[in-house]
């Protein structure tokens, strides 16, 4: 037996083990659990775009209407989906400290900007990068960038009036992403652009490569997500 097939059957051994071992975990202790895929969980309509993951969500949330809460897999990762209003409550107030945290999304030097996204931080790095953002969205901040968003969009609409008539059908994702570009790159960066006629400047095709939600970023995304200690050893930066 070669090298490469004693390392397959360890992983099949090893998966298997995981598999049985947290098959039954919500069973044991008296919670609803959705119908599984075996190693994919409750995944299984999203891998084949069956759906979304928001609706794979709803689904799970809806099925057992007299439960508190309601078990499922995301792959072998066991989750909750809490339906309770008054747990919900207990969660994101009375004991918020215990679960303040994100879910984990790996953390280190691999991949410093992704990994410092305020959604992926825990513990004190997260608060005190939430305490530096608050203030931005302070109602007179929100004031003052009501008024650059409302520059931006008459820059917009006298850019389209401008077009020749067999010029005016746009592509409106295509449209309302410039618009959004601009609105960033002025209430965040201080920057005046105007996509809409100078259509490949800096800030827009740079913020277009940060964003680029290819079939390769999704997965990497994804399994960073699912597999956070894979993707470290692996170094796949996102």
């Amino acid at each position: 037996m070669d090298l490469w097939s004693v390392i397959l059957a360890g992983s099949a051994i090893i998966l298997l083990y995981y598999y049985l071992k947290r098959k039954d975990k919500f069973a044991k202790h008296g919670i609803p659990c959705n119908k599984t895929i075996p190693f994919v969980g409750n995944l299984w309509k999203v891998i084949f775009r069956r759906c979304t993951v928001f609706e794979m969500v709803d689904e799970l949330y809806r099925t057992h209407n007299e439960a508190k809460y309601i078990g499922g897999y995301e792959f072998l990762r066991p989750m909750i989906a809490i339906r309770d209003l008054e747990l919900i409550k207990t969660i994101t107030v009375k004991s918020f400290e215990h679960f303040m945290d994100h879910r984990g999304m790996r953390s280190d030097a691999n991949d410093p900007l992704f990994t410092q996204n305020l959604f992926f931080l825990k513990g004190e790095r997260w608060k005190e990068v939430r305490n530096a953002l608050s203030p931005i969205f302070t109602s007179s901040k929100l004031k003052g960038m009501f008024v650059l968003m409302s520059e931006c969009a008459k820059r917009y609409g006298e850019t389209l009036a401008s077009l020749p008539t067999d010029q005016r059908t746009v592509e409106l994702k295509d449209a309302f992403t410039r618009y959004t570009n601009d609105v960033i790159a002025t209430c965040a960066f201080g920057i005046e652009v105007d996509s809409m006629k100078d259509r490949n400047n800096t800030f827009y095709v740079y913020g277009r490569e940060a964003t680029d939600l290819s079939a390769w970023m999704i997965m990497k995304f994804f399994l960073s997500s699912v597999f956070p200690r894979l993707t470290k050893l692996l170094n796949v930066k996102v």
